[in-house]
């Protein structure tokens, strides 16, 4: 009966519990296998995806300073008289007493006009009897000057005050010749201006129109002084040093290679204009033209400096995004070389497990062989 029982406790044993034991283990290991190669694969991934540079943003290159170039039609201008010459009357809306104008005179021109009473002159014209030039306060949005006006004469002022209190609106129209002159004293050709005065009512905005080795700066200033006196009396002196204060006057070095250029451009260009009268307004359009230029390469050197600032600011943004994102690379990195390691680990030992199961498989089919024989010699 024991026998029995042993015999029949063995073939559970190697033929149900044994052999599901192998099958789980064997699951179990192949599993194990499995994840490490997934886990290994990724370590990979990981690796390369971490060797992948950091993303830039093209940088522009540095701008390299330009010459300033000086636009010779702003020196130009300044050689060139008052234009636009107007009288702008003023509102006349009640009786007038002999104090009151009734306008100032006004006229566009770069190098500004000249100061009362040099700024405007009255040379005849058909109504030039019933005026009387005189000074006014004329307020500018950003200064105040004094141009010359007009106040009526006695005849037109009792005139005016007469159509004021009848109640009367007229509008007469009057002509003046008049000369404008620049701070630098060039004038226009008698103009004349035509304007209308609007007596108790608002007035018009009728205008009138009119028509050793010498450095470069030496060898500029020689020219022009040449050119202004060529018989090189006191005067030619006067002008040399004149011209050697320019760049100076200009707020450059006397070296500057780009003011330089422009300057002999500037005198090349306008040689045939200049004289001792227009000098002075010649050497503040160079200023002006200067000022121009300068100021445009200032402002596309700022722009260069910006551009190449906000990309280098937003490469070190990406700079550092890419530093995160190589730190959870290497996070997950060694993330999956643990997977890998216990996967590995987890398959061997379960190995070591089905080879004792094998072992005992053997050692069972070699009990069974054995038992086989002895029974033979029994029978």
């Amino acid at each position: 009966m024991e026998q029995e029982y042993t015999g029949w406790g063995r073939w559970l044993q190697s033929k149900f519990v044994l052999g599901t034991a192998r099958r789980i283990y064997l699951v179990i290991a192949a599993f194990s296998l499995l994840v490490a190669i997934l886990a290994a694969a990724a370590v990979v991934i990981f690796q390369l995806w971490a060797l992948k540079p950091a993303p830039e943003v093209p940088v522009p290159e540095a701008r390299t300073p330009q010459p300033v170039s000086m636009d010779v039609s702003t020196v130009s201008r300044s050689l060139l008289p008052p234009t636009n010459v107007r009288f702008v009357p003023k509102p006349i809306t009640g009786p007038l007493d002999q104090t009151d104008v009734v306008g100032y005179f006004d006229a566009d021109t770069p190098n500004g006009l000249a100061a009362f009473p040099n700024d405007f002159d009255i040379f005849g014209g058909p109504d030039a009897a019933q005026f009387e030039r005189v000074s006014v306060t004329v307020r500018y949005p950003t200064r105040i000057v004094v141009r010359a006006g007009l106040k009526p004469s006695a005849a037109l002022l009792a005139t005016i005050n007469q159509a004021v209190s009848g109640g009367t609106s007229v509008q007469p129209r009057y002509t003046v010749n008049v000369v404008a002159r620049d701070r630098f004293g060039n004038t226009t050709r008698p103009t004349a201006v035509s304007f209308s005065l609007a007596f108790g009512g608002a007035p018009t905005a009728s205008q009138g129109a009119g028509t050793v080795q010498m450095s470069d700066l030496q060898v500029l200033a020689r020219a022009i002084a040449l050119h202004l006196d060529p018989a090189k009396t006191p005067t030619y002196f006067d002008q040399y040093r004149q011209a050697l204060r320019v760049p100076g006057q200009c707020g450059t070095q006397d070296d500057n290679a780009d003011f330089l250029r422009g300057f002999k451009a500037s005198f090349n260009a306008l040689e045939s204009q200049l004289t001792l009268s227009t000098i002075e307004p010649f050497y503040a359009g160079v200023c002006a033209a200067w000022e121009e230029g300068a100021s445009k390469e200032l402002a596309a050197r700022q722009a260069s400096e910006t551009a190449r600032s906000e990309a280098m600011a937003k490469n070190m943004t990406l700079q550092a995004a890419h530093e995160v994102e190589e730190l959870g690379l290497s996070v997950s990195k060694h993330i999956a070389l643990y997977i890998v390691g216990s996967a590995i680990m987890a398959f061997l030992f379960i190995s070591l497990f089905l080879a004792f199961l094998a072992i005992e498989n053997h050692s069972d089919a070699l009990r069974r062989a054995v038992e086989a024989i002895a029974d033979r010699k029994r029978d």
